[in-house]
């Protein structure tokens, strides 16, 4: 038995548990799943990964200023800019209004490269209508894991929640946001 999501996609019931279907992006099931994949992967070629935090901190203004259409549109909008800026292994997920990027083999610098992209990416994205434009907050926190952190009994909850903890704020220099994320 098929679903159709609001992006026109026929999905399974499985499909449906692990896929967000206003994004399109991993629901919190399947991003779990995913972190937990890459987590095992990476203990046993002890290999690093970077969980990227999005935090779309004006997003309730967004919806009650624009309504609820015109803030899914963003969401979707969203995703798609941070795809353009991640490879073809990396995955985002989405767990309410915040958004985690997996990126596999990727050190905490090159995760912090990724974050600002990101940031550019979705700032880049214009939330005018009738000339009553909104500007878009971000905020990134930045994360890495090792093999070495699985071993240890790591979870994927527990690797968001250093994401989460290592939250940036958008006025942050690139030097203090490494501090932070560190």
């Amino acid at each position: 038995m098929g679903f159709q999501s609001s992006q026109g996609l026929t999905m399974n019931m499985h499909e449906v548990e692990l896929i967000d279907a206003i994004t399109g992006s991993l629901s919190p099931l399947g991003l779990h799943n995913r972190i937990e994949a890459e987590l095992e992967r990476a203990k046993l070629s002890r290999a690093t990964m970077s969980l990227v935090m999005l935090s779309l901190g004006q997003f309730d203004d967004v919806v009650a200023r624009f309504g609820v259409e015109a803030g899914q549109n963003f969401l979707r909008r969203m995703v798609a800019a941070c795809r353009t800026c991640l490879r073809s292994s990396d995955s985002i997920g989405r767990i309410g209004t915040d958004f985690v990027v997996i990126l596999p083999e990727i050190p905490e610098r090159g995760g912090q490269r990724v974050a600002e992209r990101l940031r550019a990416a979705v700032n880049a994205i214009s939330l005018a209508r009738e000339g009553d434009a909104m500007p878009q907050a971000v905020e990134l926190g930045v994360a890495s894991m090792s093999g070495v952190d699985r071993i240890g009994g790591l979870t994927a909850e527990q690797a968001i929640t250093r994401a989460h903890e290592a939250m940036l704020t958008p006025g942050h220099s690139q030097d203090e946001a490494q501090e932070i994320a560190a």
